[in-house]
């Protein structure tokens, strides 16, 4: 009997060990289940390439949160995203992909995008705890975007231009370092996690930038004599116009020039900028801590679109070569649609990027940008759908009731939010008159005395009929 129970108890290990090792073939730690909140891992394998990666699910939007203390030197994190890419049930650096939120040091916490090799933090910042402190450590994923929150103040937030597809794994991990313990552990695959990345504005009335611009009607010239009178790399010389959370297109007309083509150092950033959040509030397009879409003509005459989330992003989509002539001029369009995250970009009439981000910013400036001197747009145009009124208050005026003498008039239907005629009215006829009986005149001479003489017969005829009933 004894004998049998032990069998049954190594099996039960073994069923047990199972359940939280990644692969039986990899030594990939000890887990420890210590209730349904509560998992521990230890005895981490030697190298950086192989995680301790317990899995919590699959689920392409998910809230993970634990309790967690700071153990300096040791590496606790979550994994979002997670492909195993070759199937070999491990999860390695060098071979698969994932996002990986992981304390750096102290309380100092970043975001890496490892694609089948290691891709650098990110995204870094700080809980506002350190080593021996006791918080609960909250991130939310969705396709690429992270939220991080500590105590349920958010610390930190990223959104991947390019995430990868079909990727949903994600749970509890750890690679080198003593015992870490995550407890509390909660799931939440119902609560819709929302992109709030970028989301702001610009104040057009105290835009610092448009006073280097002169605006005649739809043309702007940009009064700078040299690059750095413009910011340089670190800022636009922008021109804001305004701000929408709807679909905007921003049209005009510029020559291509010899300033478009002073060398990579500056660039023309000829163009548009869209979704800008001024995040600091000083009136500046900043690159090195604003939000925005920059639609850029660039100085080797291709087009292009970089999004920056607080400092330079890389292009996130490039056209090929268009043949730009200097000295011609060209006009270029470009929209953006919040609602899809797609940008349309054409040069002549011609579309050149047609791009959706999966996670799109949600700024709401926009504006003209360059960064070259004496720059100049003209026939500027902006279709702004949030000023189309969508004209759900309407009135009619002008109405006019028909009468026997004159016609009437049905009335305009009017839009009472933005006064535009939705609908004309129509005439009303006059009305008929209405229909009278001819009058009859009064009975006069021989006319009369008949009529009296009659009444009088009937009179008598009455009393007879009336005196033979009294006869029965």
């Amino acid at each position: 009997m004894k004998k049998l129970l032990s069998v049954l108890l190594t099996v039960a290990m073994l069923v047990t060990m199972s359940a939280f090792a990644v692969s039986a073939d990899a030594v990939m730690g000890t887990w420890t289940k210590v209730s349904d909140t509560e998992y521990s891992v230890e005895n981490h394998q030697n190298g950086n390439d192989y995680f301790d990666y317990y899995e919590l699910g699959k689920n392409a939007e998910v809230t993970l949160s634990s309790e967690i203390t700071i153990v300096d030197g040791a590496q606790q994190a979550y994994l979002f995203g997670v492909n195993d890419v070759n199937a070999d049930g491990q999860i390695r650096e060098a071979q698969d992909q994932y996002y990986l939120v992981c304390f750096i040091w102290g309380g100092q916490i970043g975001i890496e995008r490892n694609d089948k090799g290691w891709g650098g933090w990110a995204k870094e910042g700080h809980t506002g705890f350190n080593p021996g402190d006791t918080f609960t450590l909250k991130v939310s994923f969705k396709n690429g975007y992270i939220k991080i929150y500590a105590n349920d103040n958010l610390v930190l937030e990223y959104a991947d231009s390019n995430p990868w597809a079909n990727a949903t794994g994600f749970g509890l991990a750890s690679k080198a370092g003593p015992k870490v313990t995550f407890s509390n552990v909660a799931v939440d695959t119902t609560t819709p996690v929302v992109n709030t990345l970028g989301s702001g504005s610009i104040d057009v009335a105290n835009a610092e930038n448009n006073a280097k611009w002169t605006v005649e009607g739809n043309k702007y010239t940009l009064n700078i004599a040299t690059p750095e009178e413009g910011y340089g790399n670190a800022r636009f010389a922008s021109y804001a116009l305004g701000n929408s959370d709807k679909k905007v297109t921003v049209t005009g007309k510029y020559t291509f020039n010899e300033f478009c083509k002073w060398g990579p150092d500056h660039g023309g950033d000829n163009g548009f900028l869209f979704a800008i959040a001024d995040k600091n509030g000083d009136g500046k397009v900043t690159e090195g801590g604003d939000f925005y879409y920059l639609i850029d003509i660039r100085t080797d005459g291709t087009a292009a679109i970089e999004k920056n989330q607080g400092g330079w992003g890389g292009w996130a989509k490039e056209s090929g070569a268009l043949n730009l002539e200097v000295g011609k001029e060209y006009t270029v369009s470009a929209s953006y649609d919040p609602a899809t995250g797609t940008i349309v970009v054409t040069v002549d009439g011609t579309e050149v990027i047609n791009w959706t981000d999966p996670n799109p910013l949600t700024g709401t400036g926009y504006a003209i940008a360059s960064k070259t001197p004496n720059f100049v747009m003209s026939d500027v145009a902006v279709v702004d759908e949030a000023a189309v009124c969508e004209h759900a208050n309407t009135e009619i005026t002008g109405k006019v009731d028909a009468t026997v003498e004159a016609e009437g008039y049905t009335g305009d239907k009017v839009c009472s939010d933005c006064g535009e005629t939705l609908e004309v009215g129509t005439t009303i006829p006059k009305l008929n008159p209405p229909a009278t009986e001819p009058v009859k005149p009064a009975p006069t001479g021989d006319v009369a005395a008949v009529a009296s003489a009659l009444a009088i017969l009937a009179v008598i005829g009455t009393a007879v009929v009336v005196t033979k009933k009294r006869e029965f």
